[in-house]
C-alpha cells in the first residue's frame, strides 16, 4: 500500500475545517489498490483542496465569462506530475456555482482562457519571464514555488510547522482585477512584492 510518510500524514492531520473536508472528498475517490501506486499523495491532493477552496473566494471581472454558466478554467503546465494528478480530480467540482475544468497549456502560451493557473515550482525557476508577462492578466496565478507571491503571484502554498499554509499578494491580485474573499484573507500570510 502506498505510504505517505510521516511529515505527510501530520501535514495533514493539522488541516483546518473546510480544507481538510475538501481534501477528504478528494481521498476518497482513490480508487482500487491496484492503482494506488498511480494515485496523488495526501499533500498534492491537499494542495488540490487549497486550489479549489481559493477558487471559490475569488471574484473575477464579469467580462472574463462569456457567460453566467461559463466553466471555471483551470490551467496547468504540468499534468505529469503528483500535483498534476491531483488536480485532475477537481475537474468538474463547482467553483462559484461554475463547474471547473482542468487542461494543460504550453509555458508561454496567452492565457486568456484561463481564470486560475497553477504552476509548480520547478515551472516557475524555468519560465520566470512568461510568469513576469501575466501580471496585470485577470487569472488567479499560484504556485507552490518558494517567495511567488513575494516576486509577483499571488497566492504561494506555503509549509510551515509541518501544516501547509499559504501567503497572498493583495497588490497582485489587485493588478488582476480580482477580488479576494475575506475568509480567504483572514487565513492568509499577506505579503508584499513586485
Amino acid at each position: 500500500m502506498h505510504q505517505c510518510g510521516s511529515a505527510n500524514d501530520a501535514v495533514w492531520h493539522r488541516l483546518s475545517g473546510p480544507v481538510r473536508i475538501a481534501a477528504a472528498c478528494l481521498l476518497l475517490a482513490v480508487g482500487t489498490a491496484e492503482a494506488i501506486a498511480d494515485e496523488p499523495s495526501k499533500v498534492a491532493l491537499t494542495k488540490a483542496a487549497f486550489v479549489l477552496n481559493f477558487g471559490k473566494y475569488t471574484e473575477w471581472p464579469a467580462h472574463r465569462f462569456a457567460a453566467p454558466d461559463s466553466p471555471v478554467q483551470l490551467c496547468l503546465l504540468r499534468v505529469d506530475s503528483d500535483i498534476g494528478r491531483a488536480m485532475q480530480r477537481i475537474d468538474g467540482k463547482n467553483v462559484r456555482g461554475r463547474e471547473i475544468r482542468v487542461h494543460t497549456i504550453r509555458p508561454g502560451k496567452a492565457v486568456d482562457d484561463c481564470h486560475i493557473l497553477f504552476v509548480e515550482q520547478e515551472a516557475v525557476l524555468k519560465h520566470e519571464d512568461w510568469m513576469s508577462s501575466l501580471a496585470e492578466v485577470p487569472v488567479l496565478t499560484i504556485s507552490d514555488a518558494p517567495g511567488f507571491a513575494a516576486r509577483g503571484g499571488v497566492i504561494e502554498l506555503v509549509p510551515s510547522d509541518m501544516r501547509l499554509g499559504f501567503e497572498v499578494n493583495l497588490a497582485a491580485a489587485k493588478r488582476a482585477e480580482l477580488r479576494l474573499g475575506s475568509q480567504l484573507l483572514a487565513l492568509a500570510r499577506i505579503v508584499k512584492g513586485k
